[in-house]
C-alpha cells in the first residue's frame, strides 16, 4: 500500500516483475499494468483506456518514478494477492483517504495525511 497526498492510498499487487495490479481510490475494478525495473526507477504502463484523475494523463504510455520515491511512498506490505486484484476486481470502492481493513493507514506520516486528507 502506498500513500501520497494527491492520490491518497493506492494498493499495488505485483504478480511478477513484469505485471502488477492497482486498486486506485474510487475505482470499481483493479487496473493491470506492465512493469519494468530500470537501474534507479520503476516504470508502469496502464491500459490505453485508463485515466489518472490527478495528472490528467491517459494510459498506454510508460510512466516512471525513482525507486527511492516509490519505496518512500510504501506504507504497508504483505505477501501475495491478499485482495485478489489479479482477478480484475476490488473488494469495495474506497475513497482516497481510506486505507483498508487489513492495513489501516499503515505508517503514513501524520503531516502528509493531513495535507492530503485534511484530518
Amino acid at each position: 500500500m502506498l500513500f501520497d497526498p494527491q492520490h491518497g492510498f493506492q494498493i499495488v499487487y505485483f504478480a511478477s516483475e513484469e505485471q502488477s495490479w492497482l486498486w486506485y481510490p474510487g475505482n470499481r475494478i483493479s487496473l493491470p499494468a506492465s512493469v519494468r525495473q530500470e537501474a534507479d526507477r520503476i516504470c508502469f504502463k496502464y491500459p490505453a483506456e485508463s485515466f489518472n484523475p490527478v495528472t490528467k494523463a491517459v494510459g498506454g504510455n510508460w510512466n516512471c518514478i525513482p525507486n527511492f520515491l516509490h519505496d518512500g511512498l510504501t506504507v504497508a506490505a504483505a505477501e501475495g494477492d491478499v485482495f485478489n486484484l489479479s482477478a480484475g476486481t476490488v473488494p469495495y470502492r474506497r475513497s482516497k483517504c481510506d486505507g483498508t481493513g487489513r492495513f489501516g493507514r499503515g505508517t503514513v506520516d501524520p503531516g502528509l495525511y493531513r495535507q492530503g486528507c485534511g484530518v
